[in-house]
Parts: structure tokens; C-alpha cells; sequence
């Protein structure tokens, strides 16, 4: 259970991060110029946020990647 949520986040954080970028394209601000930069984005974004579920085992809810408790 604990694995599923972490994957779900990180996949979420990934996508996030390439829509990011793909939108600072849009104003200028970075320039995606290859599928490659946009994969680079996606996965470091979710690299972060699998180092941050694993960071956050151990604390709060055991069954999730969260570090706060349960409601």
C-alpha cells in the first residue's frame, strides 16, 4: 500500500514538473527544445518526490507516503 502511494505521487510530481516546463516554454521563460529536456523535467520532479515519500517513512500513517497521521 505504502509503495502504491508513493508511485501515485511520484507520477503525479513527474507529470507536474514536464507541464511546468512545457508552460515556462509558453512564456518564455525556458526553452524546451527536445522530448529529452521535457523527460529530464518529468523525472526529476519525480525523483523528488519519491526521495521526499521516502523521507517521510516512518512518520505519520503507516500505509501511506505522507508524512502527516491519518485522519
Amino acid at each position: 500500500m505504502w509503495w502504491r502511494d508513493a508511485l501515485e505521487r511520484a507520477v503525479r510530481a513527474g507529470a507536474a514538473a514536464a507541464l511546468t516546463g512545457v508552460g515556462a516554454e509558453q512564456l518564455g521563460a525556458v526553452r524546451m527544445s527536445t522530448l529529452r529536456t521535457m523527460l529530464l523535467l518529468g523525472g526529476g520532479g519525480a525523483l523528488v518526490s519519491l526521495l521526499l515519500s521516502l523521507a517521510a517513512a516512518g512518520t505519520g500513517d503507516a500505509k501511506s507516503a505522507s508524512f502527516a497521521d491519518a485522519p
